[in-house]
This record gives C-alpha cells, sequence and structure tokens, in this order.
C-alpha cells in the first residue's frame, strides 16, 4: 500500500507530501508538481503538468518521493512552457542540485521545501496570476474570455476542465468518507448517479463503488 505523508504548504505551494511503501493511485488534483525522487541510484527531479488522468505509482523498496504541489493560479515564468497537461518531464542534476530554466536549485528535503519555493520565487521563476486566483475564490472580476485566457496560460487547460477536476476530488472525498453515490452526485451538482459515474471513470479510472471498495488505494493529494 503507498504510504503518504502530507503537510500544508503557503498561497504559493498548496501542499508538501512523502510517498513510501508499495503502490496506489494518484488522482488528478488541480495541481502541477515538482517530485524529487530518491533512491539508493540517487536523486531525481521530476516536473509535470496539471493531470487530467489517473496516475499509477508504483515505487521500489527503500525509494521515497517527495511532492511539491503548486496551486493553478502559480506557475513557472519561463520563455515557453516546460511540459503541458498530462506530461512530466525529467529535469537534470548535478549532484545536491537540479537546474530549472538557466538557475541551479538545491534539492531539498520534506522539512526545506519551502526555502526552495522561496529561491524559486526571487530568482523570478515562479507567477502568480491574480486574476486566476480570484476566479478559484469565486471572485469573478474580468469578464469570462479574459478569465479563460489567464486560465489556459497559467494552467494548460480551460477553467471548466479545472472546475471539473475540483468537483471531481470533492466528490470523492465524501465517497471516501462512506456516502452513496446518489448523494454525492446531488450533493456535488452532477445531474445524476450516473453522470458521476462517467465523471469518475473518466478522471480517476474507477467506478463510485470501485473507488468506495478501494479506498485505502487511492490517494488524493489536494486537501
Amino acid at each position: 500500500m503507498l504510504q503518504q505523508k502530507k503537510r500544508p504548504s503557503d498561497s504559493w505551494a498548496q501542499s508538501v507530501s512523502s510517498f513510501s511503501g508499495d503502490s496506489g493511485i494518484l488522482i488528478p488534483d488541480g495541481c502541477w508538481d515538482l517530485v524529487i525522487m530518491q533512491s539508493e541510484r540517487g536523486s531525481g527531479v521530476l516536473l509535470t503538468g496539471q493531470t487530467t488522468r489517473p496516475v499509477q505509482l508504483s515505487l521500489p523498496p527503500g525509494d521515497e518521493f517527495l511532492s511539491i504541489s503548486f496551486p493553478a493560479d502559480v506557475h513557472l515564468a519561463l520563455p515557453h512552457r516546460l511540459v503541458a497537461v498530462d506530461e512530466a518531464i525529467l529535469l537534470s542534476v548535478e549532484g545536491s542540485h537540479f537546474w530549472l530554466g538557466k538557475e541551479k536549485i538545491e534539492i531539498p528535503g520534506s522539512d526545506d521545501s519551502e526555502s526552495m519555493v522561496h529561491r524559486l520565487r526571487t530568482a523570478g521563476l515562479l507567477r502568480q496570476d491574480s486574476v486566476v486566483a480570484s476566479a478559484l475564490d469565486g471572485h469573478i472580476e474580468k469578464d469570462i474570455r479574459t478569465v479563460q485566457r489567464h486560465f489556459l496560460a497559467s494552467t494548460g487547460m480551460t477553467r471548466m476542465a479545472f472546475e471539473q477536476l475540483r468537483r471531481l476530488n470533492e466528490a470523492l472525498e465524501k465517497l471516501r468518507l462512506g456516502q452513496s453515490p446518489a448523494q454525492v452526485a446531488a450533493d456535488c451538482g452532477y445531474s445524476d448517479q450516473a453522470h458521476l459515474s462517467r465523471s469518475m471513470k473518466r478522471f480517476a479510472g474507477l467506478t463510485p463503488r470501485q473507488i468506495q471498495k478501494n479506498a485505502e488505494n487511492v490517494v488524493l493529494i489536494q486537501e
């Protein structure tokens, strides 16, 4: 079973999660991640984009992953997008550092992730989009077309697609707490239970009943 230790971070990095153990299913959560991979072979750093599909994570014995998750209103301030939706790339690593753009960044541990995020900010590698941040809080201060443009630039996906992921995570949490699929569908704004099942199958790869039966193997990254 995949073991997760998670703590909240700040407005720039939504959460920090440590993974160890065997395997589990990671559900799309509306965040992009910097993943630090530690094994007896050394360190690796993976940059992921937003995800819209479930990811099966299997860790070899002794390996650990540290995932620093960034919210949708924070994006990398680079000349071009490094990863698209549902993509990931390995960043170049030199000893205890990795390269992001032209900056050489020290690989963090679980206790000093915020220091790395601060370094990224001071180096001008992170940018926060106030339009997206306001929309996430439910305050639409610009016209819809402007909001859509900012969402696409910051996340690589439309606002509607992102809201589907947020609703999915709300529904998943309710299912894990034992609520019936019919009640979850009604509470989360799905038209009916069949609509909920289609959404779950699309984004999580499992039906509501399967999620409840395998709750211990389904990892919700987002709070």
